[in-house]
């Protein structure tokens, strides 16, 4: 075969331009520490590469969403500590309280510091974690406990029982469910219809002063009407008596009234009563005590509850209401269901700690227990402030002693609450430890996959260094001709 002098550069030119590639992905290798600088340099490379990328910045994602995580949790353990210490104070405190040693000056001292003590609660039940309220559920920007009055920006239907406190304004269209209490100290400003006809008004069903008894009502034999009820002329007549009552009077028989009755001073059922009427408090009265309400009831006016109030679960609170400062913030109580998170609407924040794993970082459940512990303390103001002003303080003992025992069951509602964050809290430090040996292998691996071993390469590079040099002598002696050669 014929070798002519263009086949001989041809393959002089292919051989020079093969070297000086390797040459070339020999000086990318170092000049990059990589072993592929594209794809097409080693797709099985690039493909593993690419996945164990993938592994090494989702387990950075996964780190760093547990350290977060651990200062949620932590910021709520410190607070449930401070919730318990402060409970078991005001525990103490009870049990000093309920001694006879004591008269009302000295517990008047340890209801002060219980109340000082319930303020720091309120502050521990707002404790925030970079700016979010962490015992709030979803509602992160809304406190547990109301810092200062706020004025509702829609209706929020109760999952739960709820504390209305005193001085909170309940607009019109405020639905109260039966077995709502409307508290002592309320103006009505409308007629309440807290019993309607054919109900039954059981032993024991206290009707307070300006309760109105419709006419059709039977009255039992025995029932004792008090001084100040107001009977219609037929019945005074029937009774034999004046209306006003000047005193209290016994019905020595049954009585169906003709007319309207009101209700002079506080009355105890001793029999049971169904209503031929509606019972109703009129406009305008103040409540002299608590009225439980015996049918639902839709207000038509506002009204400023007096002393603490409940509405019971399924009661709206209207939109414009206003709840004072102090107040469970509803919008983060409508949460839990008593005392307990409702498992439904449970507002769970959670993190993403590992493929198709997450952990919950806060706690519910709060907003319930501040409303039982304020209530529990409310009692006591009361007792005491009745003691005060009748002098009689022989109940004081029994009613200190009593709240031994509520305030033990909110001890222990809040260790069920610390252990099950403890349990979370270890979970978690089980998981930083495995990500921190995540985080070594996957960077190992990657780093085995792509990086060069730069020691070998530049022994290669040298190698090939060399074998560039020796074609480049090869091809200066193949092609030694000249045109010069040729005319001579």
């Amino acid at each position: 075969m014929r070798v002519t002098n263009g086949m001989i550069r041809q393959n002089m030119m292919h051989g020079l331009n093969t070297n000086m590639s390797k040459l070339d992905t020999l000086y990318n290798q170092m000049n990059t520490l990589k072993k592929v600088s594209r794809p097409s340099d080693n797709p099985v490379i690039t493909g593993r590469a690419l996945k164990l990328r993938v592994n090494v910045l989702e387990t950075k994602q996964y780190t760093s969403n547990t350290k977060e995580a651990t200062s949620w949790m932590e910021t709520t353990e410190a607070a449930l500590k401070n919730v318990h210490t402060i409970l078991t104070d005001i525990r103490t405190r009870c049990v000093q309280a309920s001694t006879d040693t004591l008269d009302s000056a000295d517990r008047e001292k340890i209801l002060t510091d219980i109340s000082q003590l319930w303020e720091q609660l309120g502050q521990e039940a707002n404790v925030t974690y970079a700016g979010r309220y962490v015992f709030s559920g979803y509602k992160t920007n809304q406190p547990v406990i109301l810092k200062e009055a706020q004025t509702l920006k829609e209706d929020i239907t109760l999952n739960a029982d709820y504390t209305l406190k005193a001085g909170t304004e309940l607009k019109a269209g405020t639905e109260l469910k039966e077995g709502s209490i409307l508290s002592k100290g309320t103006e009505l400003t409308e007629d309440i219809i807290i019993a309607e006809a054919g109900d039954t008004l059981g032993i024991g069903t206290v009707l307070g002063k300006g309760t109105v008894l419709e006419a059709g009502t039977t009255l039992p034999k025995g029932l004792a009407l008090k001084a100040g009820t107001t009977l219609s002329a037929a019945d005074a007549a029937t009774l034999g008596v004046t209306s006003p009552l000047t005193e209290d009077f016994a019905l020595t028989q049954d009585l169906v009234l003709t007319g309207d009755m009101t209700v002079g001073n506080e009355m105890t059922l001793t029999e049971d009563i169904v209503l031929g009427g509606d019972v109703k408090i009129t406009s305008g009265t103040v409540l002299e005590t608590d009225v439980t309400l015996l049918a639902d009831v839709t207000l038509t006016a506002d009204m400023k509850i007096g002393e603490d109030a409940k509405a019971v679960k399924g009661s709206t609170l209207k939109e414009a209401s206003i709840m004072p400062t102090g107040s469970v913030n509803p919008i983060v109580f409508n949460t839990e269901a008593n005392g307990k998170v409702n498992i439904n609407e449970a507002q769970l924040i959670e993190y993403e700690i590992g493929v198709g794993s997450t952990i919950s970082v806060n706690t519910l459940g709060v907003a319930s227990s501040m409303q039982k512990i304020g209530g529990d303390i409310e009692e006591l103001i009361d007792a005491l402030t009745y003691a005060q002003e009748t002098g009689d303080d022989t109940k004081l003992n029994e009613v200190f002693t009593n709240k031994i025992k509520d305030f033990e069951e909110s001890l222990a509602d809040i260790s069920d609450k610390m252990a099950d964050l403890g349990s979370r809290t270890t979970r978690l430090k089980y998981t930083q430890s495995r990500l921190v040996d995540d985080t070594t292998n996957f960077t190992e691996l990657l780093s085995n996959t792509e990086d060069i071993d730069i020691e070998e390469t530049y022994v290669e590079f040298n190698a090939q260094y060399m074998v560039y040099q020796s074609a480049l002598q090869a091809t200066s002696k193949v092609i030694m001709n000249t045109l010069a050669d040729f005319l001579s």
